[in-house]
């Protein structure tokens, strides 16, 4: 993809939703549809997941959260922004920037929060696993007083 997409409601309810790309507002209505399309798959997969959320999602990096400004009915607007770029943080404010937007404090709490790389997490259930197979192969060994301890109940029955 090597792009950012940011959609927002307008704070005018009468005015449709409006799509950023790479920093400029798309105009066109061909590349808003397929840049909408974009989001909402991405958007579809974590619907059930409160706002402000933001993750992983198909190998992107993907946000839903609230902007500080408030519409013309005086609600929260909301925002969903993806990329593929690697410094997600730092490409969804300047997406937010080149819109003339801010996210509300609690999405940007959640942006600032860290997800653990995947290579972290499963490095850590290895570790897991190997440590009980190592306790199992510890108290299985014959010389281990508790290794006795299933027999030693069986004979006193």
């Amino acid at each position: 993809m090597g792009k950012s997409i940011l959609w927002y409601q307008h704070e005018d309810s009468s005015i449709g939703d409006v799509i950023f790309c790479n920093g400029e507002r798309v105009l066109d209505k061909n590349e808003e549809i397929l840049n909408f399309d974009t989001i909402k798959s991405k958007a579809d997969k974590v619907i059930k997941k409160h706002l402000p959320w933001c993750g992983n999602v198909s190998g992107y990096f993907f946000m839903k959260g609230f902007l500080q400004s408030k519409d013309d009915k005086q609600r929260r607007m909301c925002f969903m922004y993806v990329t593929d770029l690697k410094d997600y943080e730092s490409a969804c404010r300047e997406e937010l920037k080149a819109a003339g937007l801010a996210m509300s404090e609690d999405s940007e709490q959640c942006l600032k929060k860290k997800q653990l790389p995947s290579w972290l997490i499963l490095t850590g259930l290895v570790l897991i696993v190997l440590a009980i197979i190592g306790i199992v192969t510890y108290l299985n060994n014959s010389n281990h007083p508790l290794a006795d301890l299933p027999q030693e109940i069986s004979s006193i029955e």
